[in-house]
């Protein structure tokens, strides 16, 4: 089990390790294999009264904007039962849209979620997080409304303290 410290990942620290993880529309993170678009990402974060708030990575802004009632959806698909306390949330998903009619889409797809991981591991490290991945994310075939797929799941929280 992955167990992580009760203080809350802040929006800040959110938006800046998607931002260095991922790019921005003008300066991809990652390659965009077959050129049809990068990975789109969703997010949760915890907040101190308990509630979760869902947001979108918009790409072109480099923000976090809220996410629609579909989109926050997404997120509830990840079994995150492996971990005491998900303090935030990464989706990884595919525009189905974008890759419509791309011969092997799916497999590019499966090469850009595994680089944008590699980076979030890299950067939550450098901004005192920690990443687990939960691996493939269930129950896409609800998500049509959305024409996104998700991908991987990703458990982002501070480090429990070690005890001396």
């Amino acid at each position: 089990m992955r167990s992580f410290g009760s203080s809350l990942v802040t929006d800040e620290q959110m938006v800046e390790l998607i931002r260095l993880s991922c790019g921005t529309a003008d300066a991809p993170g990652v390659a965009q294999a077959g050129g049809v678009g990068g990975v789109k990402v969703h997010a949760m974060l915890s907040r101190q009264d308990g509630v979760t708030e869902s947001f979108v990575y918009e790409a072109d802004n480099g923000v976090l904007v809220p996410a629609s009632v579909g989109e926050g959806t997404l997120l509830r698909c990840v079994d995150t039962s492996d971990v005491n306390r998900v303090p935030a949330l990464i989706v990884l998903a595919i525009d189905l849209v974008a890759r419509r009619g791309y011969r092997n889409a799916y497999d590019l797809s499966l090469i850009e979620v595994g680089q944008v991981y590699q980076r979030l591991e890299d950067n939550a490290r450098h901004l005192g997080l920690r990443v687990c991945a939960m691996g493939a994310v269930a129950g896409a075939a609800s998500l049509h409304d959305t024409m996104t797929s998700p991908v991987l799941g990703v458990v982002i929280g501070v480090p429990e303290e070690s005890k001396k």
